[in-house]
């Protein structure tokens, strides 16, 4: 009866976490409690997940990633070599390069966070679409996951069920050969093909009019120009860089387009990011929320809602974040046809687009914590010294260290952490908050119920079923499936979950058809990364979703056949380097 109750939970796992309803970690959590309940994952077992090698290294390397963020040398190392971008295609390969070389060594949004401030700007300096380069980028930070064991959360999951199937872990560089040979065939086709099925002809000549657009309010001081001006005049003018969409006198909405504006009045205006200077200095305007004289020394700056931010579900008219972060929210991007009203309804989302203003000193502390993703900013590198190139330093010589099979790899992340916090690499203040939390309850609730259902026979089970519907087919077929299973997973859940649930099968099955364990598991590795087809399966994914001004279409349009050359490549590559009767 425990196989297919521990069964049943996985399943009820995968229509929970397909149907977006709850969080991953929520969800995780709540099939941990039901397994529990009905004794097929003892008590003792509850809480093992979080002495699992695996979620201490994925929050080491979260840390660490943060680290390097910190210490601006990266963002300094894109910064420069940005100016090397001519070509469209060029200027693709850049960007997509750089961002797929840093999730090599560190978390894949942590890379992608490094080069989306650059190709946004850029993008927009030199009127490139946004679409043509955002979405290869963050693919690219999946693929280049893949050539290392840190390189991406499943990664370290695949590497741990290696040690209790077989004894021993795979090594840092075990996932090198495919991983890279993957990479570089995935990333040459994003370069000279991928971009061009979501490249949008009409973003070309409208990137710096629709794409970059926001719906913000203002109030109209002293010495305004618009002063006397109506409603009428200024949208039908043609010397104005924005648009008046409302007026607001005394509280009440103005219905008289003719009526002039006055000192103090409202206006809900649309604007683009490059006017605000403009707005502010020539129109003297000033933002509803920062009417104060200590704000005068507020930066703009453009973000992102992530799928952990503390802003989701907030309306933007009652949020005033002032008193308790200097930090304020004061404009959308534009994204719903009845833009007018946008401010009054709409609650903010994972993927929208914001206009925040803050002081420069807190920006990052700030972004962090809420769980924003800054795409376009002033420059915040003033100084480089040997400092800011110490944590790429402990991280380099620690894995060294692991290579040279000195230390495990989850000590010598470990301590490169330690010696971050010895030299005050890091804020204390950002320690904690550097560590996604939801994916380490993911990762510390699912694999207690991973390890039942490897346990239980559930996954054996599984296999069995497999291997006898497809009894007939050659080995390579029966490998193929299991990866094509799992990528297919990976556009629906979490990727981490994925491998979480995969990697048992794969292992049993293998057993079952006395094939190699390690060819299966590498599988699974790839597919478990490959979630390219919607805009659900990585977090990636829906940071570039609205600046990108993708539908869900596009994601199809690129994400399917890259799947298709990453299952080709994979394949052959599994075979050669992995044999699958080793």
């Amino acid at each position: 009866m425990a196989p297919f109750i521990i069964i049943a939970i996985v399943l009820l796992g995968l229509v929970l976490l397909i149907s977006n309803k709850l969080r991953y970690d929520i969800i995780a959590l709540l099939l941990l409690a039901i397994g529990l309940i009905c004794g097929v994952i003892p008590f003792d077992q509850a809480y093992v997940g979080f002495m699992n090698p695996a979620v201490t290294s994925v929050a080491c390397i979260m840390v660490i990633t943060r680290a390097l963020i910190h210490s601006n040398i990266l963002y300094l190392f894109t910064h420069k070599i940005s100016h090397l971008m001519k070509s469209q295609t060029g200027h693709i390969a850049v960007l997509v390069g750089l961002t797929t070389i840093f999730s090599m060594f560190m978390n894949n949004v942590g890379a992608l966070s490094l080069v989306l401030p650059i190709a946004v700007k850029t993008a927009d300096e030199m009127n490139h679409p946004r679409s043509s380069i955002l979405m290869p980028m963050a693919f690219g930070a999946g693929l280049g996951g893949l050539c290392t064991s840190f390189g991406t959360p499943p990664n370290l999951i695949i590497s741990s069920f290696r040690e209790e199937a077989l004894g021993a872990p795979f090594s840092v560089l075990n996932f090198t050969p495919v991983g890279l040979s993957v990479t570089i065939v995935g990333v040459l086709f994003l370069v000279f093909i991928g971009w061009r099925l979501v490249h949008k002809k009409n973003a070309q000549s409208k990137s710096k009019d629709e794409n970059n657009r926001y719906i913000c309010e203002v109030v109209l001081q002293k010495n305004s120009p618009l002063i006397s001006q109506t409603l009428s005049s200024v949208n039908e003018g043609e010397n104005f860089p924005f648009k008046v969409f409302n007026v607001f006198k005394r509280g009440e909405v103005c219905s008289d387009k003719d009526q002039k504006f006055q000192e103090h009045d409202r206006l809900m205006i649309e604007m683009q990011i490059k006017d605000l200077e403009v707005l502010v200095h020539k129109y003297k305007v000033e933002f509803r929320l920062l009417t104060q004289p200590e704000h005068k020394e507020y930066h703009f700056v453009e973000a992102v809602v992530t799928k952990s931010s503390r802003l989701i579900g907030r309306k933007l008219k009652d949020l005033n974040l002032s008193g308790r972060f200097d930090f304020n929210v004061i404009g959308v991007r534009k994204t719903e046809k009845d833009s007018e009203h946008l401010l009054e309804k709409k609650s903010l989302t994972a993927g929208d687009a914001v206009l925040i203003a803050t002081k420069q000193d807190k920006l990052n502390r700030h972004t962090q914590y809420l769980g924003l993703l800054t795409v376009n900013w002033l420059d915040p590198i003033k100084e480089i010294g040997f400092k800011n190139f110490l944590p790429l330093i402990f991280f380099i010589f620690t894995v060294a260290l692991n290579i040279l099979k000195i230390i495990p790899l989850p000590v010598a992340l470990g301590f490169t952490v330690i010696l971050i916090i010895l030299t005050d690499l890091l804020p204390l203040r950002l320690l904690y908050e550097s560590v996604n939390w939801p994916i380490i309850i993911l990762l510390a609730a699912m694999i207690p119920i991973a390890q039942s259902f490897q346990a239980t026979g559930g996954a054996e089970l599984i296999s069995n079923l497999f291997v006898n519907t497809f009894c007939n087919c050659h080995p390579v077929v029966l490998l193929g499936l299991m990866m094509l299973m799992t990528i297919f997973l990976s556009d629906l859940i979490n990727n981490t979950a994925t491998a979480l649930i995969m990697a048992p099968i794969a292992i049993d099955v293998a057993r079952s058809a006395n094939l190699s364990i390690d060819t299966f598991l590498m599988a699974i590795a790839v597919g478990a990364s490959c979630s390219f087809a919607t805009p659900i399966g990585h977090q990636n994914n829906v940071i570039i979703y609205n600046i990108g001004k993708y539908k869900f279409s596009d994601y199809l349009k690129l994400g399917i056949p890259l799947e298709a050359v990453v299952f080709i490549v994979a394949l052959i590559s599994l075979l050669y380097f992995w044999p699958i009767y080793g």
